[in-house]
């Protein structure tokens, strides 16, 4: 009998302790195209484009560490990524269409995280968004983010627009995951049931 009353919790806590640490998910994101230059137009087309207008840029996601809600620790090869959304207003241009419309992001002041920012001119996905990601650390402790980017349009010719308005982006960083310090509720509910299993246990041995 005391065989068994060892066996059951320890069969418990294995079947509870598959639920807890789920796998990695798989990542996809949306990168950026390099712009690339037409030989023809760079002969024939002296004429820059018109000036690009940044409509707004949000930090859409941080690095995270283990995600403590649902049915356990989860993860995804995504979670060491940060990720930047900026939609612009395209640059017009007499000879270059808007899909074909690179674009160079310069740094006027602060200082973005490393890898941010490419350097070499892209292209927008849909003519009018940039996604910009960077190596931000699997972490649920992220330092505040705060610098001030521009950015020109560049035709197919290599022909450089002028210099958008400056767009400050910020975000305040991030700590901790909501059940750090605490006991995580999987783990809660198989401590009650193993509690009330082992006084069903002893009111059956009187």
């Amino acid at each position: 009998m005391k065989a068994v009353e060892l066996a059951v919790p320890i069969v418990i806590f294995l079947a509870v302790g598959t639920l807890y640490v789920k796998p990695a998910d798989a990542c996809s994101v949306v990168g950026l195209d390099r712009h690339e230059l037409d030989a023809e137009e760079q002969e024939n087309d002296s004429i820059p484009p018109g000036r690009v207008t940044i409509a707004s840029a949000e930090v859409l996601g941080r690095g995270k560490g283990p995600d403590c809600a649902g049915l356990g620790y989860s993860q995804t090869s995504c979670d060491d990524l940060g990720t930047i959304e900026m939609e612009i207003t395209p640059a017009s241009d007499d000879r270059t269409p808007t899909e074909k419309m690179g674009y160079r992001i310069e740094v006027v002041d602060g200082e973005p995280p490393v890898g941010l920012i490419p350097d070499y001119d892209v292209r927008a996905q849909g003519g009018g968004v940039l996604w910009l990601h960077w190596i931000d650390e699997a972490k649920d402790d992220q330092e505040p983010l705060d610098f001030t980017i521009t950015i020109r349009a560049v035709d197919l010719g290599g022909n450089l627009g002028q210099i958008s308005e400056p767009i400050e982006i910020r975000h305040p960083g991030s700590g901790g995951c909501s059940s750090a310090g605490g006991i995580p509720s999987e783990m809660l509910v198989l401590l009650l049931f193993l509690a009330a299993w082992r006084l069903s246990n002893r009111d059956l041995d009187k």
